[in-house]
């Protein structure tokens, strides 16, 4: 465009053309951004042979939001309870203290032992996760009691 004297834009007779774009890009297939085999939760409902597990995206930093995943369970499924020591020996105690790592006990249970409310980790078989509504779980491990205290020696 060009300007007169006046300082005004003067029109031409060019036609607009709208600038060349570029061909739309081929779309590849959305692919997970890391691979995940594990959620952390608490129960919400129990079935027949699965639960419903609610992993909150505090726990689990992957996790945009709060998710419901129901974890199915086969005769492939290892289920335990973790729970603290009820009291810990004057040697456990030093070696808490000095590690920090305190030593659980691991119990295997049945399914039936499951509960509603009760705070769990699941670990899927191997295979990502990650944006599943439902997968079938390798191991379930949960929580006992609160671990927030150190038991007494």
């Amino acid at each position: 465009r060009l300007i007169n004297e006046s300082g005004r834009r003067q029109p031409t007779a060019e036609p607009r053309v709208a600038p060349p774009t570029a061909p739309p890009a081929i779309q590849e297939p959305a692919k997970p951004p890391v691979k995940i085999s594990a959620y952390s939760g608490v129960i919400l409902e129990l079935k027949t042979d699965s639960f419903i597990l609610l992993a909150a995206a505090r726990n689990n930093f992957y996790l945009k939001q709060d998710q419901e995943i129901e974890i199915k369970i086969t005769s492939a499924t290892k289920i335990q309870t973790i729970a603290k020591p009820k009291s810990l020996t004057p040697a456990e105690r030093v070696e808490f203290e000095k590690t920090g790592i305190l030593k659980a006990i691991i119990q295997e249970i049945p399914f039936s032992e499951l509960k509603a409310g009760q705070k769990v980790f699941v670990k899927s078989a191997g295979e990502n996760i990650y944006g599943q509504k439902e997968f079938s779980a390798q191991l379930v491990s949960a929580r006992k009691q609160d671990w927030k205290s150190v038991p007494p020696i």
